[in-house]
């Protein structure tokens, strides 16, 4: 009884993985082109200056963004007394947050 059973439950649920796998493939996955892929490896920086920016520059990055948010605390009313609140928070939050979390990595001249 229940050989029939579990035959009954397994057998749909392999057809339907069979027909709807095609369904999975789209034209989005598919892999660039060659002539893309050698750009991409032409622009891409070298590996020594991915490391420099992996070990070196993103800590050092959010050690800047660390400072930079303190520093916006504390001159935060001097800036709203001067009505010059989005400068600080551009310079001393937005930017060094972007450095750090936002730039591709290897790409320096940000």
């Amino acid at each position: 009884m229940k050989q029939p059973l579990r035959l009954l439950v397994i057998v749909p649920m392999l057809l339907g993985l069979l027909l709807a796998a095609p369904l999975w493939a789209a034209d989005s996955l598919a892999p660039a082109p060659v002539s893309q892929q050698a750009e991409v490896m032409h622009n891409a920086p070298p590996g020594e200056l991915i490391l420099v920016d992996i070990f070196i520059l993103r800590p050092a990055g959010f050690v800047a963004s660390l400072v930079g948010l303190a520093g916006s605390t504390v001159a935060y009313p001097f800036a709203a007394m001067s009505n010059s609140t989005d400068v600080v928070s551009k310079k001393l939050v937005e930017e060094p947050f972007d450095y750090t979390f936002r730039r591709p990595v290897g790409q320096v001249d940000y």
